[in-house]
């Protein structure tokens, strides 16, 4: 060991030979040309001989080997050289490694060796001898390390640069988000979530839960919807919607709920039986327990999906009467005489049309009632209805046999009174009727005339009316025009419309009538006055053929010569974009009987899980290999190589892999070498090799 005071010292002192100039320039001209090839030095932390330095003594160049980790931890070079040092000979790998230890390799980048090549170029290779190139080595070599210590510093900034600062608002947002993403993942809550996802019994009750929620949605949509007065056309589209994404629905969660059942059963027969089960069983599942009850449920939906698919086609949308609101409308009030014109029988010859007759009067058994109601005076809409106070009629026509007339044939059809009484708000006539030859059709007497005779009552009385009105622009020069009757409200309790009106009699219709607050004594002797006009007269219009509608008509003409000067409030109902979804009642019949079967065969699946697979701990972990495949191959992670051999030939396709496979029998468990320890290990493997999990076992 050497000071380095007595090594400069003596160098000094030392007169070199040409020869040896020489020699020193070209040791330090080939060290300076292979410091690029040797550049990693490498410092040995266990005291023992590193990178070698050249020592110039006075008989030539030497090499000196640095042992210490203190010239790495920021020791001055001096310092370095005051301790010891070993003298080694010059290597010609510097840096190499001895004895397999490990190394600390520090690596400059091309920038540093560029840095350091230049220092080298800049400075002579010889000052004063062998004593300048001494100085100029360890300088370079204090320099180098301080390049190293200076680039480690320059990694670590770097590196720190990348993380967020932890005093920034960012930097503390994601310490806190991280701090509570821990405590999340590790919380007793986080667990209890996980516990109850990853359980196959609460995976098929939701399941099945959704499923339930889809078919009462179709039952809903069937009985509820279909029928229904719905505001506006838009609904009949969105309906088409709803049922078309409903079937989709049953397909999609029902197929689920199949797919989760079969993987119970498989996972109970891989896990369960002792034999085991073939291992195309992880990728095919499709256990014969549930195969045939699962194909009859995926029946089923299709079948569902088909009836709603016919259903839809065959919805229809049918405008429909709602209440538009109250306005005012003109009251029937009489202030003026009746004038009855000798234009009378045209007008009811003309007015008493098939198209026109629903407009006097509703028909009953024997005879009709009808009236006449306010006026509107505003059209909400095109087509619309009114209800509002109202004159109504009863009339009533008793008639007995015709008789064949004694006397000869005529050629005119007449009608005589013969008796007429007035009894307050009633008006009871006879009249008789005589039909000439050739028109009537008694085809025994049709070369005589035919006498028949019939009573007339005539009641009067109050109540309400709901007229249909057609207001279009070019009707009648855009005035409101009456289209039919389509309600009478008489009384408390009677509503007659077109479809029920045949079962009233005039019995029950005269007492309501007589209930009335007001009878219009004045409407009957009007109206008798008319009948007398019309029906006593020799030459009665062949066209009315019905006595009780030509007296209604004769009532509606008396009604129409109101003042229409006062006015009252109606309530007023039209279609103004209302309507309903019909469809037909087979249709509706035969989705619903399929939907019932379907849900019924659901509940069946449902239950058969329950009873024979049952769920538990060891059944989920096989659910949730089954379901995949990255789990499969961690539990065969010791098994695959010796369960999965080579196929014979060439030929690894579908078929022949599945026939080849299917040949290998595995099985779900926990192995049998860690039976008696405190936490098994899941495995698939061979039966032989694999038990049953046990209930509160622990495993990993």
């Amino acid at each position: 060991m050497i000071r380095l005071d007595s090594l400069i010292k003596s160098l000094e002192f030392t007169q070199p030979s040409a020869q040896a100039d020489a020699r020193t320039r070209t040791t330090a001209e080939t060290r300076y040309s292979s410091s690029r090839a040797l550049r990693p030095s490498t410092v040995r932390t266990d005291g023992s001989e590193g990178n070698s330095a050249t020592h110039l003594t006075p008989h030539g160049p030497k090499s000196v080997g640095f042992g210490s980790v203190e010239l790495l931890q920021g020791k001055s070079m001096n310092n370095y050289f005051e301790s010891d040092v070993s003298m080694a000979p010059s290597s010609p790998r510097q840096g190499s490694f001895r004895n397999g230890d490990r190394h600390n390799t520090i690596e400059e980048d091309d920038e540093e060796e560029d840095d350091e090549e230049d220092q080298l170029r800049s400075k002579p290779l010889i000052e004063n001898g062998p004593t300048s190139l001494a100085k100029s080595n360890l300088s370079s070599m204090e320099s180098g390390l301080s390049h190293g210590t200076n680039r480690q510093s320059h990694a670590s900034s770097k590196n720190s640069s990348n993380l967020p600062d932890e005093d920034t608002m960012m930097g503390k947002f994601i310490r806190a988000w991280r701090k509570w993403e821990v405590a999340l993942l590790e919380s007793e809550q986080y667990a209890f979530y996980r516990r109850t996802v990853d359980d196959s019994r609460n995976q098929i009750l939701v399941v099945a839960f959704g499923l339930a929620l889809v078919y009462g949605s179709i039952l809903y949509v069937i009985q509820g919807v279909l029928g229904t007065v719905l505001p506006a056309i838009r609904f009949y589209n969105l309906i088409h919607v709803i049922v078309a994404f409903q079937g989709k629905l049953v397909l999609g969660v029902g197929w689920k709920l199949s797919h989760l059942v079969q993987k119970g059963f498989a996972a109970l027969e891989i896990s369960n039986h002792k034999r085991g089960a073939p291992m195309t069983s992880l990728a095919q599942v499709d256990p014969k327990a549930c195969r045939l009850i699962i194909r009859i449920f995926k029946f089923t939906m299709f079948a569902v999906e088909l009836s709603l698919w016919a259903l839809s086609f065959s919805m229809d949308w049918e405008p429909e009467d709602t209440y538009l609101g109250t306005f005012a409308c003109n009251a029937l009030t009489f202030s003026k005489p009746f004038n009855f014109t000798n234009e009378l029988q045209t007008w009811v010859g003309a007015n008493s049309e098939f198209a026109l007759l629903g407009v006097y009067g509703l028909p009953l058994t024997s005879g009709i009632v009808g009236g006449n109601c306010a006026t509107p005076t505003r059209a909400p809409s095109t087509q619309f209805e009114m209800k509002g106070p109202a004159i109504i009629y009863l009339v009533n026509t008793v008639c007995v046999n015709a008789t064949v007339s004694p006397g000869p044939p005529s050629n005119q059809t007449m009608s005589k009174i013969t008796t007429s009484q007035y009894l307050g708000s009633m008006y009871t006539f006879t009249v008789q009727l005589t039909f000439p030859a050739g028109l009537h059709s008694w085809t025994q007497y049709n070369s005589h005339d035919l006498i028949q005779s019939c009573q007339i009552n005539v009641v009067t009385g109050t109540g309400k009316m709901r007229f249909g009105y057609s207001a279009d622009d070019w009707l009648s020069s855009g005035s409101i025009v009456a289209s039919s009757i389509n309600e009478i409200n008489i009384g408390d309790g009677i509503v007659i419309t077109n479809d029920n009106s045949n079962s009233f009699d005039f019995g029950m219709i005269h007492y309501a009538l007589d209930t009335t607050e007001e009878t219009y004594m004045n409407i009957t002797k009007w109206i008798a006055q008319g009948v007398y006009t019309l029906l006593d007269n020799d030459n009665l219009v062949p066209i009315v053929t019905r006595i009780a509608t030509a007296v209604g008509i004769i009532g509606h003409y008396v009604m129409d010569q109101n003042d229409g000067n006062s006015q009252t409030v109606c309530d007023y109902n039209g279609t103004a974009g209302y309507g309903k979804i019909a469809a037909p009642t087979w249709m509706v019949t035969v989705a619903i009987i399929v939907l019932i079967c379907s849900a019924v065969i659901a509940v069946a699946v449902v239950f058969s899980w329950l009873l024979i697979v049952g769920g538990g701990p060891h059944i989920d972990k096989c659910v949730q290999m089954i379901d995949d495949p990255l789990r499969t191959l961690y539990y065969m992670r010791n098994s695959a190589e010796h369960l999965v051999t080579k196929i014979r030939g060439n030929d690894i396709g579908r078929i022949s892999l599945q026939q080849h496979l299917n040949k290998v029998m595995i099985r779900f468990g926990e192995d049998k070498k860690t039976r008696g320890s405190d936490v098994g290990t899941i495995i698939v493997d061979e039966p032989s090799k694999v038990v049953k999990i046990t209930k509160k076992r622990k495993m990993a």
